[in-house]
């Protein structure tokens, strides 16, 4: 620090907080960023975990749906609905056939026409229809040939129900109507609860019906609906099961092999029985979710899996569906890499505007201290050295009020003071002794020096004008003890006083030699005189070449050591260019490339627009297609109607015809029941269409949505892609001006060692002046020497002048004019 330039102070002392706030501010950026990441992170994944749990509950709401309404539609209610609507389609179809045939046969064959078509009608594989009279007697029964033409009156089911009375009751009464009672199931052999739909044929004067097991209706609502289970799909993968309560699975969509076994005691690699989970799930919670592991397509061994269940108490059922957690830590780490990139990017972005914004205010900071601070402080600099020097001439210009300015101000005013003050000492050296200072303050203490010398070498000049009047008794006052001109004064008129009262003692002895010695005096006086003031002129001035000469050497030694140290710190400041140079480079080329991987990402996000756009347009043409493939088995359904009617037709004209239609009535059932099936395929078709349907517009939204996306990718992309642009520009032309800089430094370096050189020669000549000060010194001593030998000669004289008593006469006059103490 000691050896640091004020402008690498003030630089340093400048840029050090916005430096620290930029240091602290990043670490604070980085942690706080990292934690957000990490509050995204889990914030994501528990919204994931909460969406995954709401779409499982959603899929297995969905079938839940489904099983409830093939529920409903096995409830009595709804089976009477079924069995009312076929009843009455049967009617209209016996009162076509006996419209028809109405007066073309007689009344015995039209009724044997007519029990024919009841004896051969078949619904559903095993659905049937029968007639009895109002006796009751039975006229038909197509399963229990045994009772046709029986008295079945007495007749009842275990409950003591009498059936046949009650349907002839029924139809009596309100021409239809339902019955339930019990009945002989041929299929199981046991006696089971039964509904039946019977109406009042009034041309004959029948009754007829047709009727239900609720085990066959209930068993055919579940396996419409596990098969309907079975091949419902979502997402990828995504598939139902239903199992029992007791853990025999009903219907596994995964894996159709575990269709109808009791898996109550299966348990999966930790030793949690799955299916025992599922059913205490059910029976106790009602729903619930359920972790554990289970085998995975294309993965090794069993993966673990979280799954969601909800019973359906109506059927004992448990209902379930679920997801592999793999899954979803898959989408956690998709959603961790791109938080980690947003992070990562968003600190480069900061660091590169800080790292700007310095460098910004580094060169405004230089250039402010360059022009308001370091100029003026050079100026005054120099200032100081002239003023060291002597030139007390040189004055700075003065551009502001601030402390600068202030502070040049005061300089300027010290200048032109000592310059005044030197105006007043040179005119006191010249013998002006009525100059007088004016002083700037109580401690001016230069002003009152010379104010103080003024006054002493008035008073001085005051004796001296006295001892010229031959005045020897004005006292002298001394101004301090190191006072050399009063003491010179005080010992000269002492000894002016000794010498002239020795003279007036000795003025006798003078008489004879006052020629000889009057003229060896004036000689030796002027020589003396001449020589005193030489020897003082010349001891003065080699005492001010000597101070001057060590002062200039120290100087320029001091200056040599400073310009060297100049020298060293302009090199040193040229090779951190050059590093800054090579800093800022990189940095153009890093930014180069952001900006290239930038405008690439921009390229591919645009291309992904493209792709997203064929996909929502083959999604709209699938949605379409889907569309007509529902209209095309909408017309198969409406062509299996037909046909069944028109084999209804069939068969009753067969019927008609007798035992020349018998191969067109075998002819027309076929084709009914291949109408029947055709009508449950084109179900079947129209339940995956709608599926389908509904799949593909989800899968259209979730593409628009990604359109959207990719066009806010895009624009992102591109904006980095412009900016990092903008920030290698900057860093070329900063790269620039470091070079420009680095050439100036180089120029100073080198001007500072000439400079240094010069300083060198100074010094050189300062050793050089105190070596001729010494010379004169060495003459000066010599001077001493011959001044002695003039003192020899003066001794000699004095020898000569005790023979000048005959001038003691005068010489006593002369020195009686003399005032002495």
């Amino acid at each position: 620090m000691k050896n640091l330039s004020i402008r690498a102070k003030l630089l340093l002392l400048t840029l050090a907080p916005p430096l620290i706030l930029a240091l602290v501010s990043s670490l604070f950026l980085a942690v706080q960023s990292k934690w957000e990441g990490q509050t995204r992170i889990e914030d994501y994944k528990a919204t994931l975990t909460q969406d995954v749990q709401k779409s499982l509950k959603d899929y297995v709401q969905l079938a839940l749906s489904a099983t409830e309404k093939a529920y409903l539609s096995s409830q009595p209610e709804a089976a009477k609905l079924g069995l009312q609507d076929r009843g009455r389609e049967f009617k209209a179809n016996l009162m076509r056939v006996y419209t028809n045939n109405q007066g073309k046969t007689s009344a015995k064959g039209l009724e044997a026409l007519l029990i024919q078509v009841i004896d051969s009608y078949r619904f559903d594989q095993t659905g049937y229809f029968w007639a009895n009279d109002f006796t009751p007697r039975v006229i038909i029964h197509p399963i229990l040939p045994k009772l046709n033409g029986q008295n079945v009156s007495e007749m009842k089911d275990p409950d003591g129900v009498y059936l046949f009375k009650e349907f002839v009751k029924v139809a009596k009464e309100k021409q239809e109507g339902f019955v339930e009672y019990q009945w002989l199931n041929p299929k199981s052999g046991k006696v089971e609860p039964k509904i039946s739909y019977v109406f009042y044929f009034e041309p004959t004067g029948w009754v007829i019906g047709t009727g239900e097991y609720y085990s066959e209706l209930k068993a055919r609502q579940q396996a419409e609906v596990a098969a309907s289970l079975a091949g419902l799909r979502y997402g990828d993968s995504g598939y139902f099961w239903v199992n029992d309560f007791a853990g025999r699975v009903v219907v596994h969509g995964g894996d159709p092999k575990l269709n109808g076994q009791d898996l109550k005691g299966f348990k999966d690699p930790n030793g949690k029985f799955i299916f025992k989970e599922f059913a205490k799930v059910g029976k106790e919670q009602g729903e619930g979710f359920v972790e554990y592991n289970w085998p995975k397509p294309g993965s090794e061994g069993p993966q673990p899996k979280l799954s969601f269940v909800k019973s359906f108490p109506q059927w004992g059922w448990v209902i379930g569906t679920g997801v592999y957690i793999d899954d979803i830590d898959r989408l956690l780490e998709a959603e961790q890499s791109r938080v980690s990139h947003q992070i990562l990017t968003m600190m480069g972005t900061t660091l590169a505007i800080a790292a700007a914004v310095i460098l910004v205010l580094v060169a405004a900071t230089s250039g402010f201290l360059k022009v308001y601070i370091l100029t003026p402080f050079k100026g005054m600099a120099q200032l100081i050295q002239r003023l060291g020097q002597g030139d007390l001439e040189g004055r700075l210009p003065v551009h502001s009020q601030d402390e600068t300015g202030q502070l040049i101000q005061a300089l300027n005013g010290l200048s032109q003071d000592l310059s005044d003050r030197a105006e007043i000492a040179a005119k006191i050296a010249k013998g002006d002794l009525r100059q007088k200072v004016t002083l700037l303050s109580e401690k001016d203490s230069l002003g009152q020096s010379l104010n103080q010398m003024v006054t002493s070498l008035s008073e001085k000049a005051t004796i001296a004008r006295a001892v010229a009047a031959k005045d020897l008794s004005v006292p002298i006052h001394l101004s301090s003890d190191a006072d050399t001109l009063g003491l010179a004064f005080t010992q000269m008129t002492q000894d002016l006083n000794l010498v002239v009262k020795q003279l007036r003692i000795q003025a006798g002895g003078l008489a004879t030699s006052s020629d000889h010695l009057s003229l060896l005096s004036s000689q030796m006086a002027n020589t003396a005189e001449e020589v005193n003031a030489e020897s003082r002129t010349a001891a003065a001035a080699v005492e001010e070449i000597s101070v001057n000469s060590k002062t200039l050497a120290e100087n320029a030694e001091t200056m040599n050591g400073n310009s060297l140290s100049i020298s060293e710190h302009t090199t040193q400041l040229a090779a951190n260019f050059v590093n800054i140079g090579a800093s800022v480079d990189k940095l153009a080329r890093s930014i180069q490339d952001v900006a290239g991987k930038a405008f690439m990402a921009s390229i591919t996000t645009k291309q992904a627009q493209m792709v997203s756009q064929k996909v929502t347009t083959a999604m709209d043409r699938l949605s379409r297609s889907n569309l007509e493939i529902s209209q095309i088995t909408q017309l198969i359904h409406n062509i299996s109607n037909q046909t069944k009617m028109l084999a209804l037709n069939a068969t009753i004209e067969a019927s008609a015809a007798g035992t020349a239609g018998k191969g067109f009535a075998v002819v027309a059932e076929e084709i009914k029941g291949l109408a029947i099936k055709s009508g449950e395929a084109s179900n079947a078709i129209d339940g995956k269409v709608r599926g389908i349907e509904a799949e593909t517009n989800a899968s259209i939204e979730a593409v628009k949505e990604m359109i959207q996306s990719v066009a806010s990718l895009a624009e992102a992309n591109q904006g980095i892609a412009d900016q990092a642009q903008n920030q290698a520009g900057n860093a070329m032309t900063v790269d620039q001006e470091l070079k420009a800089a680095r050439t100036k430094v180089e120029e100073v370096a080198e001007l500072t060692k000439a400079l240094s050189e010069e300083i060198s020669s100074v010094s050189r000549a300062s050793e050089e002046l105190a070596q001729g000060a010494s010379e004169v010194a060495r003459t000066m001593s010599q001077m001493s020497l011959a001044a002695k030998e003039t003192a020899k000669g003066s001794a000699q004289l004095n020898q000569e002048s005790k023979g000048l008593s005959q001038m003691a006469e005068e010489l006593n006059q002369q020195v009686s004019a003399f005032k002495t103490t």
